[in-house]
């Protein structure tokens, strides 16, 4: 059973968080971290995750601060309860009550983290796992911490990059509402009541009288869509079938399959530096690669290590990785190389990625701003004929 509490702590500071066990325990617990308890009732919501999902950014805040902690020599459950008391989001505070709870009651952190499983990657918690085993979580935090570093500042660059071409659509889109809505409605009552109008004005003066009979349903129409797509991408096999459709596509193509390619090196050197043996540690890693082809290709690589075949030579034969890239591999013979040339190729594609990117947008940008202007330019150049013809049309 899981109740949501309310408490004040020493400091005086309100707390609001949510803990399982039953009512008693619950209250012990609260009492024994000398807080005082103001209200205590079930959580109705009956999900651990009921105030919200955990973010990358929140487990990156949390493992950077484990690590720290950890390193410090500060046991695990100690660490979850100081962290609780930050000033943190109450959702992740929940989520680090809870954790801590199960800690206290004998879970290890490996099983205290299952529940977890939809929001936090199965390559972390492998590593989680096998660094409670060799008694080196405060290394898996730092490299949970790191890879978490990584992923975020890939998917930041990535949006930093699509937000000037949005913006130019977006100024484009409300400049022609303008034009069809207040702009060439003038000029319709210039030609009241001429019989012969110019082929080019009528379609001009069809498309403003379109798009202001139709504007809220195509309004309507794409906030629809929107909100179609936001709750299609939290569907598992709705978010699989668009990326597949994505991967389809030559320009975009390149793109994902780098953007792969850096997770999966990032996994390897994260369950490499955890412990893992290449077999385990190749069999989570592919789990991060969406491709199912290329999927397949990395656990056909895994069997072939696990026949005896070497690291570089199996990954070679899955042409996952560019020649370059695993040819880096095959002057790594035992783990902790290995676990650096991942981390080395990762990095390296991190940074091929972003100057592709640039290129992209270098690219785009001009082309935009060219299909816009030309699209623009071509409706004002329409209304500048329709009005000289109107002498054409009197003599």
């Amino acid at each position: 059973m899981a109740y949501q509490f309310v408490a004040v702590n020493e400091a005086g500071k309100k707390i609001r968080g949510r803990l399982n066990g039953t009512e008693a325990e619950v209250v012990r617990d609260i009492r024994g971290r000398g807080w005082t308890l103001v209200s205590i009732e079930p959580d109705t919501s009956n999900s651990s995750r009921s105030a919200g999902r955990l973010t990358e950014a929140d487990l990156e805040t949390v493992f950077s601060r484990l690590s720290y902690l950890a390193e410090s020599g500060v046991k695990v459950d100690r660490a979850f309860a100081l962290l609780s008391r930050g000033n943190l989001p109450e959702h992740l505070k929940s989520f680090l009550d809870d954790i801590g709870y199960r800690l206290n009651q004998g879970e290890t952190l490996y099983q205290s983290l299952q529940q977890y499983r939809d929001q936090i990657d199965d390559i972390y918690l492998a590593s989680i796992r096998l660094g409670e085993e060799i008694g080196s979580l405060g290394t898996t935090f730092g490299f949970i911490a790191s890879s978490l570093q990584s992923r975020i500042r890939l998917r930041k660059d990535i949006q930093k990059a699509t937000i000037y071409p949005a913006a130019i659509v977006v100024f484009s889109l409300l400049s022609l509402f303008f034009i069809f809505n207040f702009i060439v409605p003038r000029i319709t009552g210039i030609f009241q009541g001429v019989e012969e109008i110019p082929w080019y004005t009528a379609m001009l003066m069809a498309a403003s009288e379109f798009s202001i009979d139709y504007q809220f349903h195509l309004l309507g129409l794409v906030l629809g869509g929107a909100v179609l797509v936001g709750w299609g991408m939290n569907q598992p096999a709705y978010r699989e079938a668009a990326y597949q459709a994505m991967f389809r596509i030559p320009g975009i193509r390149g793109f994902l399959q780098q953007s792969e390619q850096i997770r999966f090196c990032g996994a390897m050197s994260l369950a490499l530096g955890s412990g893992l043996l290449m077999y385990d540690a190749l069999n989570i890693a592919s789990e991060t690669v969406k491709n199912p082809v290329s999927r397949n290709s990395l656990r056909n690589a895994a069997r072939e290590i696990s026949e005896g075949k070497g690291a570089a030579e199996a990954l070679s034969n899955a042409h996952f990785l560019t020649e370059f890239h695993a040819s880096l591999l095959e002057v790594s013979q035992d783990r902790d190389a290995l676990r650096a040339a991942f981390a080395d190729i990762a990095a390296r594609l991190e940074e091929e990625l972003n100057g592709n990117v640039s290129r992209m947008l270098i690219l785009m940008e001009p082309a935009l701003i060219g299909i816009m202007g030309v699209v623009i330019g071509g409706i004002v150049l329409i209304m500048m004929l329709s009005i000289l013809s109107i002498q054409n049309i009197g003599l």
